[in-house]
């Protein structure tokens, strides 16, 4: 695990997880690295993301109709 100031390493164990050696970094903050996915810098779910608000507005369109046909009422007038 990197903190601000070391890289602090874990075992697990019967007893959980236990600390077992740190070594100290001069980053003075924590390192991330960036993995670019594509040039466009796009995620792959942002591809999907109109699938899925189509599936979604489909799906309750569907159950607002459900619920307008069980709260019906059928009258017979004579």
């Amino acid at each position: 695990m990197y903190t601000n100031n070391d890289i602090r390493h874990y075992m697990s164990s019967d007893k959980g997880t236990v600390l077992v050696g740190s070594e100290p970094h001069h980053f003075k903050i924590v390192p991330i690295n960036i993995y670019y996915n594509n040039e466009d810098l796009v995620g792959d779910f942002e591809k999907i993301i109109p699938l899925v608000d189509g599936y979604d507005k489909s799906i309750s369109d569907t159950q607002n109709f459900r619920d307008l046909l069980n709260m019906s009422y059928m009258v017979f007038k004579k």
